[in-house]
């Protein structure tokens, strides 16, 4: 923070009175409410608000006068507000703590990475108590905790500060003029990155109301579900399924981001902090990541791994034989089971043991994969019919991969190389 010489009397605002801050539920934005004494018409006070997107990827600010005329914008546009995000329940807690997976809560309100990984590191009995703390919007206990500034102690190295606000003393200054080095700069790309990883939720939510509409042409714009309109980055002669298509694989790369990039940072910044200690620290092993610890090479697996956008497992069968190791042998019983409609293809399981239904998206992308990997890859659309994994049953006497199927229904879907990329698990 630096203090401003200006007279407080000049610039826009100059005069006004700031009579209110707020920040709307689960909205990264402030909403500042203005008044300005004087003769006007009809009142003795003029009013405004001023809204700031803290938003890395849409920093910006928008005044508007009580009747809603814009006064003055800067920055980037004020994306449209969010609507709350649910609840996460004591269930989804302690599953996602059990599993080590912080990606599982990101759904859930206030969760952001940071938090979802200090929930996860708290374990399983812990984690529902300090979410429900978190919830209450207890007063904030600023501290830091490594390189960033936040308003709960709940990382192992926190050290407290008097605020949340970042300042420059003088003696930071020399510090940060000189060049950084390799690693700092890797580590200011991917910040960088995961600052524009932010903007996945809206635009998937433009890329679901795109694919709706199939191939028409792509509109100017779209409604989300919260009511308000995101324009739609369409080319020209381009149909709304195909601007679809782009969004969804964009969105998957920025949720692969908001994934992986906190841990790759934090290793990092570990790695730069053991370096500077010397005697022995550039001998010691590196520490091994969880992919590489929990999941075998790939050769020893028996299909393929995709993972949905919504963080589920995808298996997919290479062979007749593999198609058999993975329903009967890998497969849970209650997890989702699917094949493409009177077709030779590959079996298909999505990770979800759940008595209720998959999400739909999660259902579509996998049912996506069984018509990709069948005979009917070529078709416009293809019909993929799923079930639990327990009302597959092997047919006596029958070729490998053959199976017999009750209780089953069907998704329609179109196949597609560039969604099948995607959801690589690899990338």
């Amino acid at each position: 923070m630096h203090e401003d010489s200006a007279p407080a009397a000049e610039g826009l605002l100059g005069g006004w009175t700031i009579t209110e801050v707020s920040a709307p539920t689960d909205d990264r934005r402030l909403v500042v409410r203005l008044e300005k004494p004087g003769k006007f018409r009809g009142s003795t006070t003029r009013t405004a608000v001023l809204q700031v997107s803290v938003i890395p990827t849409a920093r910006g600010a928008l005044v508007r006068d009580e009747g809603g005329h814009r006064m003055a914008s800067m920055g980037a546009m004020l994306p449209p507000p969010s609507t709350p995000r649910p609840m996460l329940t004591t269930a989804e807690l302690e599953r996602a703590a059990e599993r080590r997976e912080p990606d599982a809560l990101l759904h859930g309100r206030w969760m952001s990475p940071l938090l979802a990984r200090w929930l996860v590191r708290a374990g399983p009995v812990r984690a529902p108590e300090l979410y429900a703390a978190l919830c209450e919007l207890p007063s904030a206990e600023p501290a830091r905790c490594g390189a960033r500034r936040v308003p709960f102690s709940w990382c192992d190295d926190a050290e407290p500060v008097a605020s949340l606000i970042e300042s420059a003393p003088a003696e930071m200054k020399p510090r940060l003029a000189e060049p950084l080095g390799r690693r700092a700069r890797t580590v200011a790309r991917m910040r960088e990155e995961l600052s524009r990883a932010a903007a996945a939720f809206t635009l998937r939510h433009a890329a679901d109301a795109l694919l709706a509409m199939g191939d028409a042409p792509a509109p100017a714009e779209v409604v989300l579900p919260d009511g308000t309109r995101a324009p739609v980055p369409a080319r020209a002669g381009e149909t709304a399924l195909a601007v679809a298509e782009r969004l969804y694989r964009d969105v998957r790369s920025m949720e692969r981001a908001l994934e992986t990039l906190p841990g790759r940072i934090a290793d990092l910044e570990r790695e730069g902090r053991d370096g500077a200690l010397g005697d022995g620290a550039a001998t010691s092993s590196p520490v091994p990541t969880r992919a590489r610890a929990d999941r075998p090479p790939r050769s020893a697996v028996p299909f393929r791994t995709y993972r949905s956008s919504g963080g589920l497992e995808i298996w997919v069968g290479r062979g007749a034989a593999s198609n058999d190791v993975l329903t009967f042998r890998e497969a849970a019983p209650n997890d989702v089971w699917l094949h493409a409609r009177d077709a030779a293809g590959a079996h298909v399981v999505l990770r979800w043991t759940r008595d209720e239904a998959p999400p739909a998206r999660d259902l579509e992308e996998a049912a996506l994969l069984a018509a990709w990997h069948s005979k009917m890859r070529s078709s416009t659309v293809v019909p993929v019919d799923w079930t639990r994994r327990k009302h597959v049953r092997k047919v006596r006497g029958g070729a490998p991969g053959l199976v017999a199927v009750q209780r089953a229904r069907t998704i329609f879907v179109r196949p597609s190389a560039e969604l099948e990329r995607g959801l690589r698990a690899d990338r």
